[in-house]
């Protein structure tokens, strides 16, 4: 990105980087096999330019399976937490987030389904649809929408990306590799990555 002055002129160029690690624990409530729980405590990096900052925060939620075969509901809370270092000498809020949602998988396990409804501190109403296609034991391909895209329209022809996502999977025994293009219209056009590792099969 471009580094400018508070007059416009450009000085040179940088390149953000945000990222979060997370530890994860997740049970089954009580004797019903079809409610679960879980919390996730994870650690929050942010750098631009110079200036970095850091926060840790708690996400709780839980999943209950009602009833029909693939079919999952859920609801979850987000960002309980603080940030531990400012980025230069104001002390910012975590936005806390709440999100309900459901999945179906279908009977063959090869088409999942997903929709999600959430309400940030900071935003309206986001909506989300998602797909996934088990293509084989190790590949998944994905594709879906969000309704925070339309946030980025310019008035541009590539309007119509904003929002859209597609992505791939591959699995290898216990490791993971995901990845995801999420075109931002005039923001450009952000390829995410991430890996897991099961510790169990």
């Amino acid at each position: 990105m471009t580094k400018t002055t508070a007059d416009g002129d450009e000085i040179g160029t940088f390149a953000p980087l945000y990222m979060a690690t997370t530890l994860a624990y997740s049970t089954q409530v009580l004797t019903d096999p079809s409610v679960r729980a879980g919390g996730g405590l994870k650690w929050i990096y942010g750098l631009i330019d110079e200036y970095s900052s850091h926060a840790v925060a708690l996400d709780l939620g839980a999943l209950y399976e009602p009833g029909p075969r693939g079919l999952v509901v859920g609801f979850s809370v987000q960002n309980l937490g603080t940030q531990i270092k400012k980025y230069d000498e104001t002390k910012e809020s975590i936005p806390l987030g709440l999100a309900v949602g459901g999945s179906y998988l279908s009977g063959g396990g090869g088409l999942l389904l997903t929709f999600d409804l959430k309400r940030p501190a900071d935003h309206g109403l986001i909506f989300a649809l998602g797909s996934e296609w088990v293509a084989t034991k190790n590949f998944t391909f994905r594709l879906g929408y969000n309704s925070l895209g339309s946030d980025w329209k310019s008035g541009s022809e590539s309007d119509i990306l904003g929002g859209l996502s597609v992505g791939a999977g591959f699995t290898w025994r216990q490791l993971r590799l995901d990845m995801s293009l999420r075109p931002m219209v005039d923001l450009g056009n952000p390829l995410w990555i991430s890996t897991s590792y099961r510790l169990s099969r």
